[in-house]
């Protein structure tokens, strides 16, 4: 009865863990999106941020952040996640090579959060951790005739 008890608590918080890394990955990938779309051009370098090797956030971020990628981060941090030893957030973005399949976007952000937690019966069943991650990219479409861009969250 206690083994199967243990099993349960331990799906659950594994499944806790998942969901927290999503969430926190859906906000940030959209913040930064949403940050994106309201510069004033979607050039790397000039209007937006890009980064083509994925990047940790920094572990000490200013109240004000100064471009879109740190405004994911600061939104992942908002959601409880900072860089740690046990925690990572890390973040890629870019004009080109999207990492989604369908219609190109003029820009796109992918956040990616993982926990390695510590549960009880992970140690009984031989592992030292309970390991949780999450991805989530969001993308900024060029407007048609009269509107601006907009930025979607894709997966």
């Amino acid at each position: 009865m206690f083994g199967l008890l243990g099993l349960v608590v331990h799906q659950g918080w594994t499944y806790w863990l998942s969901e927290s890394c999503k969430t926190a990955a859906q906000a940030a990938a959209f913040a930064s999106a949403r940050q994106a779309q309201l510069a004033s051009n979607l050039t790397c370098g000039e209007g937006v941020t890009c980064q083509s090797q994925p990047a940790d956030c920094p572990a000490a971020l200013p109240a004000v952040p100064q471009n879109n990628l740190m405004a994911g981060c600061n939104y992942a941090r908002a959601n409880g996640f900072t860089s740690t030893p046990d925690r990572s957030v890390r973040y890629q973005a870019g004009v080109r090579n999207s990492p989604v399949k369908g219609p190109s976007p003029s820009y796109w952000v992918r956040f990616t959060i993982s926990e390695r937690g510590s549960s009880l019966l992970s140690k009984v069943l031989g592992e030292k951790f309970a390991n949780a991650r999450a991805s989530s990219t969001a993308a900024v479409f060029a407007g048609t005739a009269g509107e601006g861009p907009r930025a979607f969250l894709i997966e």
